[in-house]
């Protein structure tokens, strides 16, 4: 499935808020219905905090 830069901006945007309730970032994919690998790439570029689904500075 092709986004346009808004969708895909939007829809990355929401990817990181489920994460920080989730924390899993299989589940966030499968429920948004983005390519796993996708997923992991942008929990990667979010940096640890969006993997932990918490601040790691304060863990």
């Amino acid at each position: 499935m092709s986004f346009s830069k808004q969708e895909l901006a939007r829809l990355r945007a929401r990817f990181l808020e489920l994460m920080a309730e989730a924390g899993d970032v299989t589940e966030v994919a499968r429920r948004l219905g983005v390519d796993r690998n996708t997923a992991f790439s942008w929990a990667r570029k979010a940096g640890p905090s969006c993997v932990l689904g918490r601040d790691v500075q304060g863990a």
